[in-house]
């Protein structure tokens, strides 16, 4: 079967200061730092836009919230 062109694969990894956004497995990343005041755990929210002028169709969103970093002192 022919790839679509017109067809992508997005996954987010939300953090508490970083929203992480892969596109096609990685072809495109985009990194974003937030400092939610008040979004944390389940009060947070992750918004899908589009600002381009051909609409887009969401079948489908993966979002991973990673675990905490457990630091031990050295």
């Amino acid at each position: 079967m022919a790839a679509n062109r017109n067809l992508f694969f997005i996954s987010f990894q939300v953090d508490r200061s970083i929203v992480e956004s892969f596109v096609q497995g990685g072809r495109m990343a985009i990194t974003s730092r937030v400092y939610p005041r008040v979004a944390v755990d389940n009060l947070a929210n992750l918004y899908l836009f589009n600002n381009g002028t051909t609409p887009v169709t969401v079948r489908s969103v993966d979002v991973y919230h990673m675990t905490h970093v457990v630091m031990h002192p050295i």
